[in-house]
């Protein structure tokens, strides 16, 4: 992943977060991750039509383009008004929201003014406190649970599917269409997270994906894997 791609995820998710109303906040940060994850089937499209032909170094190239590309975009991404407001830049925070109040005025009408509540000023040890330690925990299993597999079982697949005797190009194919799951679970994730809730929604997705890790070493995968291989 690297440095710079790692701190452009927590970034971006905590600036969406700032700017969504809580109550809707789970269905756009979910489509948020659709928009992320959409890059593996399209990685994997984009090595089934190069690879073969081209080798792996074109796919850096795409990759460059695309982030010169998010480069010139980011110009136009607003600051956080909290942020500035929380180091002293009040007008500046003050011209944002009024910018930003313009805009939704001209879509619908702004909702009455909610009183101000004194912003709590917390520390790193508060992450250690009772009331954040357990979301913190949830979070970060999480998390390392899906980069793990994002960033170690994804990437060894067309590896994995090679050594079975596949193609590359069968094998980038078999790989796009695993991929293009996280796409489903995506959408089902924007449906859930704001209708069910935060914590039925990571239950019953980790329900889930135990019950599928749990059925890949099964004695029927692997005689099909043997079958597939043969073809």
């Amino acid at each position: 992943m690297g440095v710079g791609l790692g701190a452009e995820i927590v970034v971006g998710y905590g600036t969406m977060t700032e700017f969504i109303p809580p109550q809707t906040r789970g269905k756009w940060m979910a489509f948020m991750a659709f928009v992320v994850v959409s890059g593996l089937p399209a990685t994997a499209l984009l090595g089934w039509a190069i690879v073969p032909s081209f080798g792996w170094r074109p796919l850096f190239v795409v990759a460059g383009i695309g982030a010169l590309i998010v480069w010139y975009l980011r110009k136009a991404l607003p600051e956080s008004p909290r942020w500035l407001e929380a180091n002293g830049r009040t007008e500046e925070a003050e011209t944002l929201m009024q910018t930003i109040e313009r805009e939704v005025a001209a879509i619908a009408p702004l909702p009455a003014p909610a009183a101000p509540l004194p912003a709590p000023t917390l520390s790193l040890a508060a992450l250690l406190s009772k009331s954040l330690l357990p979301s913190m925990v949830v979070g970060s299993v999480v998390l390392i649970t899906i980069n793990a597999l994002i960033f170690g079982f994804v990437n060894w697949l067309p590896t994995f599917f090679v050594q079975q005797g596949l193609s590359v190009t069968k094998s980038l194919t078999y790989t796009l269409v695993i991929v293009s799951g996280s796409l489903i679970g995506c959408a089902i994730g924007a449906f859930a997270a704001d209708s069910l809730g935060r914590r039925k929604t990571i239950i019953g997705a980790s329900i889930w994906q135990s019950s599928s890790a749990a059925s890949i070493p099964s004695p029927r995968n692997r005689s099909w894997s043997s079958r597939s291989a043969s073809y």
